[in-house]
């Protein structure tokens, strides 16, 4: 251990963090077939501070240590109690008086709506600390029922949220009601927040409408991903321009899947800060109108754009994607440096990309396409 305790402070401490880089805390039963699959949790960093006196010193001195907070609450079948772990706020207030001021991350999940009771225990404690997130992911559906079960008792508790920069929200199929409710929750308008995650999500139109008008800071969002959308998501006629329009900062925008939108004879949403366009098709977007297949990227333009990642995963994406991706880069391929096809193999990457979109280029088709090693992935 000599060698070891001879290395400075600082340097334990990044050792440290990537030994133990989150506080994994799973609250109640967990089936076998579950845990077999799971990847091995990460050491809990106090027991480092069991190993010897330096290393406890190091671990009560560096809050860092601390501020990664993962809490999961299984489901507890009603035959199996005994050896369960229950949630224990005390230790959870520990947990963030170690990690003194310094900003939190936050995952807060769990695995059905029958564990709204703790989850709201534990969403209580986190929110005294509110001032401290950084970067959150909640399970949008629990926080719904919690506030939709005793809307007196959270309706008027607002608190600060001045450091939260990243915001991730799954089982998030009431959006519009569930970043309403977060604007309800705190006493100013998310002076920080650039990166919004949001995970099977219902509706766009009714997110562009009812949560502009509570506040939310759509226009400060630099970074947005879309994942795992109803199939009527997109189908509001017109919602995905309206809604592309709010974001005039956004420059990483990433959609999985790609859904069919029905839209006005209308300009699409000019986005010039994009820089970066990360797609997924998952067996088409559930149309198969070559007109509607064409115009499925017609809702954007991001004239600016350097990076376009395309993922498919079957013929018919690839359908689409030779469809949609010519009049694409047609509008939005002057800038772009970089290009990576998942899924397309060399056959279907030439015949997308032999069209009229390299008149926009800074180089001929064909060097565009020979400098692969450089400017394109192409991936099977």
């Amino acid at each position: 251990m000599d060698y070891i305790n001879n290395l400075p402070d600082e340097v334990l401490n990044k050792v440290f963090q990537l030994v133990c880089p989150k506080i994994c805390w799973e609250v109640g039963f967990q089936p076998q077939s579950h845990r077999e699959g799971k990847a091995r949790r990460p050491m809990f960093i106090g027991h480092l501070s069991r190993v010897c006196r330096p290393w406890r010193s190091i671990v009560l001195t560096y809050p860092c240590l601390w501020s990664n907070v993962d809490l999961h609450i299984h489901t507890i079948p009603f035959n199996i109690l005994a050896g369960t772990s229950r949630y224990r706020p005390e230790l959870m207030e520990h947990v963030l008086q170690r990690s003194k001021t310094h900003p939190l991350t936050i995952k807060l999940t769990a695995t059905d709506h029958e564990n709204n009771n703790k989850f709201e225990k534990a969403f209580e404690t986190l929110y005294s600390v509110s001032e401290r997130w950084s970067d959150v992911h909640l399970d949008g559906h629990l926080l719904l029922l919690m506030v939709k079960r005793n809307p007196s008792r959270w309706t008027y508790r607002k608190r600060p949220m001045p450091r939260l920069k990243r915001l991730t929200l799954s089982r998030s199929r009431h959006c519009d009601s569930l970043l309403g409710i977060l604007m309800d929750l705190t006493s100013n308008t998310l002076p920080s927040l650039t990166h919004l995650t949001l995970d099977r999500y219902e509706s766009l139109s009714s997110i562009a409408c009812q949560v502009t008008s509570r506040g939310f800071p759509w226009s400060q969002i630099t970074h947005l991903c879309l994942k795992d959308g109803l199939g009527k998501a997109w189908m509001e006629l017109g919602s995905i321009d309206d809604f592309f329009r709010q974001l005039p900062e956004l420059e990483d925008l990433a959609i999985e899947p790609l859904l069919n939108s029905r839209r006005r004879a209308k300009p699409p949403a000019e986005l010039y800060c994009l820089k970066s366009f990360a797609f997924v098709m998952e067996y088409g977007i559930g149309t198969s109108d070559q007109k509607e297949l064409a115009n499925a990227l017609s809702f954007i333009k991001a004239p600016n754009l350097e990076t376009l990642k395309v993922t498919i995963h079957s013929s018919m994406d690839a359908k689409v994607a030779h469809a949609c991706l010519p009049p694409f880069l047609e509008q939005s391929g002057g800038s772009l440096k970089r290009i990576s096809l998942i899924g397309f193999g060399e056959g279907l990457t030439t015949s997308t990309l032999r069209t009229n979109s390299h008149r926009r280029m800074s180089f001929p088709f064909h060097d565009w396409v020979l400098s692969s090693l450089r400017m394109l992935n192409m991936e099977t």
